[in-house]
Formats: C-alpha cells, sequence, structure tokens
C-alpha cells in the first residue's frame, strides 16, 4: 500500500486525478491511497494524528504557507518521506531540489515521470512491508508481496489468496499446515490469524465484533471462536495504537 497526501491549491484538480486514476487502474497491486488537504497548515495539523505517508504531493503555490517551507517542516518531521511538487512554471525548480524534492513537475504533467517516482515509491512501500510469499500455483510460481493480500483462507489443502486487485489466487494443494505455510506472513505485524483457516490483513478489518472479523468491502464474515476473542482483540487493538489510529475498543463479547 502506498499512502499518499497532497497539499492542494486546487480542490479536485482534473488533470493530477486523471493521472493517479491511470496509475491505479495500470497498478492495482500498488494499493495508491491518496488523502487531499486545502492547504499546509491542515497536512501541518494531521500529521501528529496518523501514521507518516509514504509520499507527499505539494501543489504551488499554496493559499496558506510557503510550499517550500512546508517540504522543510514535512522533512523535518519525517524525514523518510519524499515531496513531489506540481507547479505551473519552471522558476521554483531550483529551489524545489535544495529542499530535496523528489520531483519537481510543471503543467501540463507528464505522465511518465509522475508513475516513474510512483513505481518507485511503490517498491519501496514493499519492500518496508516485509518479505514476500512464494505461491506455488498450477500456473507456476508466483511472488506476492503483503500489501497485495486481503486475507488468505485455506480451503482444503489449497491456500485462497484474495488480493487488493481483486484477484483470487489459489495455490496447488499444501503438504505442510496452514499455519506453517504461510508463517512469512505472521512474522508481519499487520498480519493476523484470527481462526485455523483464516490469515487477516489487518489494514482491511472494517469491524470487529462478537459475531467474527468484517473486511472492507466483503460479504464475508472470518470467525473468531469464543477462546480466541480476547487474544485476537488485543491484537488489533494494539495495531491500531502502532498505527496511530484513534478508534474505539472493539466490543466484548456479550
Amino acid at each position: 500500500m502506498l499512502r499518499a497526501a497532497v497539499c492542494s491549491n486546487m480542490p479536485n484538480d482534473p488533470e493530477f486525478h486523471d493521472l493517479l486514476a491511470r496509475y491505479r487502474e495500470m497498478n492495482p497491486g500498488a494499493g495508491l491511497q491518496v488523502t487531499e488537504f486545502s492547504g499546509g497548515l491542515p497536512l501541518l495539523d494531521a500529521l501528529p494524528l496518523q501514521p507518516p505517508f509514504d509520499l507527499y504531493f505539494i501543489q504551488l503555490p499554496l493559499p496558506d504557507v510557503d510550499g517550500m517551507e512546508l517540504a522543510r517542516q514535512l522533512h523535518r518531521w519525517d524525514g523518510m518521506s519524499p515531496v513531489i511538487f506540481l507547479a505551473n512554471g519552471p522558476e521554483l525548480a531550483m529551489e524545489a531540489y535544495r529542499v530535496n524534492a523528489l520531483q519537481y513537475l510543471t503543467r501540463p504533467l507528464d505522465p511518465d515521470l509522475l508513475f516513474n517516482s510512483l513505481d518507485l515509491l511503490t517498491r519501496l512501500a514493499h519492500l518496508r512491508e516485509g518479505p514476500g510469499l512464494q505461491v506455488n500455483t498450477p500456473a507456476g510460481l508466483r511472488l506476492v508481496t503483503p500489501g497485495e493480500i486481503r486475507y488468505v483462507e485455506c480451503v482444503g489443502h489449497v491456500l485462497e489468496f484474495h488480493k487488493t486487485d481483486r484477484e483470487l489466487l489459489r495455490s496447488r494443494n499444501i503438504r505442510v499446515p496452514f499455519t506453517e505455510a504461510v508463517a512469512p506472513l505472521l512474522r508481519n505485524r499487520r498480519f493476523l490469524q484470527p481462526h485455523k483457516s483464516f490469515v487477516v490483513n489487518m489494514d482491511e478489518i472494517t469491524c470487529l465484533a462478537p459475531e467474527g472479523i468484517v473486511l472492507r468491502n466483503e460479504k464475508l464474515v472470518i470467525p473468531v471462536p469464543r477462546s480466541r476473542f480476547a487474544e485476537v482483540k488485543a491484537a488489533y487493538h494494539s495495531h491500531l495504537v502502532s498505527e496511530g489510529i484513534a478508534a474505539p475498543e472493539p466490543p466484548d463479547l456479550p
């Protein structure tokens, strides 16, 4: 998943958003998520309330702060995340690179320059998520990265990977227990095994209730045995806290 913040001087910028939509269509596995802010001050106010973004877009000029000063503050807050400037002309390009911009793009925006940067950052985001899982499918070996996986279900002796791009990837019959087969995922802090036949990416959870786990855009409710509910609840709450997400405690069993 690639999380981008957009500091905008024009809400719903059609050129920019059309390019982002094209990128999502061509690269569904990137999991590009965009949060838009109406200026620099709303972005700075939001930074302490959530995990750092993977990328910051700054459209020039901003209505409330100097864009270069905003980039400096972002680097002081989160020195790891790159900044891409979107501008009407080249006048500020040298100053942008002095504040360590990854790109300075002028309108009309060059799709190749934008997409190449997004490709690079997507690969880096996947590396930060940890190693992927090699899946032996009927068509051959496939590498699946953690960010691509919504949940895994063991059906008989087959692993079914439900992916963020809506692909259902099935393995050949496995010859080891399910927990052993998905061990690389369980070493990733985002994944949880709430049931003997399921492993879930906790970023995809929208609700943890006594009836089970509800995932984003899924009708399926993943069961949680009563004996494991307290453990699953604690693990999910710990995940929310680690992500800096303000969320109520999951409900107790009645």
